[in-house]
């Protein structure tokens, strides 16, 4: 993930076949989105907060800093408070990452947007399917709404399908 990310220099010491700038640099005067930063690892964590810290890669095998403008976004569904305590996730990379929040409730949280979606989701099915005749009925309706949904809007999407 650490190449993958900052890239790496044609040498012998990486192995590298070429050079390869990585996510970071090819998102360079543009926003990168890293889904799951919970699970990276603190190797690569260490390279993203020092890319946070200097707006600049240095490339593995690479000696020259490489300064990009990128907007970050990353997501996750763990919790990097806890797994800061068990020295999964640096502390300080949270800290950096965290500068503006958005915390998306689950589906069952959410009141009748279960219901909602699902109607939206059915008149999915009906076009693509072209089955115009598919209602909901007030019992589906019903059990989508008292249902928890675990997995969230995935899950209500498979089920209508």
């Amino acid at each position: 993930m650490d190449v993958e990310l900052s890239g790496c220099v044609n040498d012998e010491v990486t192995s590298a076949t070429k050079d390869y700038y990585g996510l970071i640099k090819s998102a360079d005067q543009s926003s990168l989105f890293l889904d799951e930063i919970g699970e990276l690892p603190t190797v690569a964590q260490s390279r993203l907060l020092q890319f946070l810290e200097d707006n600049a890669i240095r490339r593995i095998g690479g000696i020259e800093q490489i300064h990009v403008n990128v907007r970050l976004t990353a997501a996750t569904h763990r919790n990097l408070p806890e797994i800061i305590s068990t020295g999964e996730f640096r502390a300080d990379s949270y800290y950096r990452l965290n500068v503006f929040k958005l915390t998306c409730p689950p589906l069952r949280d959410c009141g009748n947007d279960s219901v909602i979606l699902g109607e939206a989701f059915l008149e999915q099915v009906k076009n693509n399917e072209m089955h115009p005749e598919i209602r909901p009925s007030c019992v589906a309706n019903a059990a989508i709404s008292k249902y928890r949904w675990p997995c969230n809007v995935r899950e209500l999407y498979n089920v209508i399908q």
